[in-house]
């Protein structure tokens, strides 16, 4: 061993977000590939988790400080979208020349986005079918990471439009040497508050010189943040027509809560002699799953597909139902 070397510590960055997994190190006199040197992430298989995050009253820890949600005032966030660029651009559309996707620089998979230059072209942007108009803020994570960029000019940004696209207001905006620097990754999140209306568009916009500045986007995601009561309401309207009464003698616990893939139910009671039935909601009330089980006080949802994000799971037992809020993680 030459005694000259400085061995230090190194920690895995599986999801690469520039913070490291602290029960997966290394000790090298240099750095190996997909490690770095901070030991702070909290869940090392979600980049929009890490110190440098910002808080989402989501259920989830977000800035890995020990605390979930504090500062949370009753707004509840919900998954609106996730692009990862893999099969198409995903909620987005791209510009025209200036902007596409490709195997360069992504942040997982093999996809990411690109904009390059400063034209008419150098943009991506959400379609109507991306719908704000619930939500009281939106959030959106990504990462990104910049080639090419030579001068304090040079910049991108992330801009909401609130008539259909025709105009745009700067919501964020990174510089070359400020936000970032050249060939290193960044993770970014953006809190923009409503109120949002059936018009409002997000955009990225490239503010660079030519070509051969690039700005590579991957791993979007859009939640948006809504009132927990008006979630609660949402449901019930949904539900109209339904029996909203609790059977007498019983109560309903989900675990894990939050899930990965799967969750159990339990109901303590009586034992279970009607066949029960389970409906998965989104917080519109939008049913997504409904599945009847064998006659059990426990059993087993599986096979969601969900996103990550806030949804009711309502369990029907004759002529009355429990619901129980669940969160869903990645």
């Amino acid at each position: 061993m030459d005694d000259s070397l400085a061995f230090i510590t190194y920690y895995a960055d599986a999801d690469k977000d520039g913070y490291g997994n602290p029960a997966d190190s290394q000790y090298a006199c240099a750095q190996p590939a997909g490690y770095v040197t901070n030991s702070g992430d909290c869940n090392d298989n979600n980049p929009a988790v890490n110190p440098g995050a910002a808080e989402l009253c989501d259920g989830i820890d977000n800035d890995c400080d020990g605390t979930v949600d504090e500062g949370c005032t009753g707004c509840t966030y919900e998954l609106v979208s996730f692009s990862d660029f893999e099969t198409g651009m995903g909620s987005w559309s791209d510009g025209g020349t200036d902007c596409g996707r490709g195997t360069l620089n992504p942040n997982s998979g093999s996809y990411s986005a690109w904009l390059r230059d400063n034209t008419m072209s150098s943009v991506m942007y959400t379609s109507s079918s991306t719908n704000l108009t619930p939500y009281e803020e939106i959030a959106v994570d990504f990462t990104f990471y910049v080639t090419g960029f030579d001068n304090s000019g040079e910049d991108f940004w992330l801009q909401l439009s609130t008539n259909g696209g025709w105009t745009y207001s700067t919501k964020e905006e990174w510089n070359l040497g400020d936000e970032f620097v050249n060939n290193v990754r960044y993770q970014a999140t953006v809190v923009i508050p409503g109120p949002f209306n059936s018009y409002s568009r997000l955009r990225f916009r490239c503010d660079a010189s030519d070509d051969g500045d690039i700005v590579y986007v991957d791993d979007v995601r859009i939640r948006g943040c809504r009132n927990a009561a008006s979630a609660q309401g949402a449901l019930k309207s949904a539900e109209a027509g339904s029996r909203d009464l609790r059977p007498a003698g019983f109560s309903m616990r989900i675990f894990p809560n939050p899930f990965l893939d799967r969750f159990d139910i339990r109901i303590t009671g009586p034992a279970i002699t009607a066949t029960p039935e389970v409906t998965v909601l989104d917080l519109t009330g939008r049913v997504l799953y409904r599945n009847r089980f064998e006659p059990a006080n426990q059993f087993t949802v599986e096979g969601l597909g969900l996103l990550s994000g806030t949804y009711f799971v309502k369990v029907q037992l004759g002529n009355a139902f429990l619901t129980e809020k669940i969160i869903k993680t990645e």
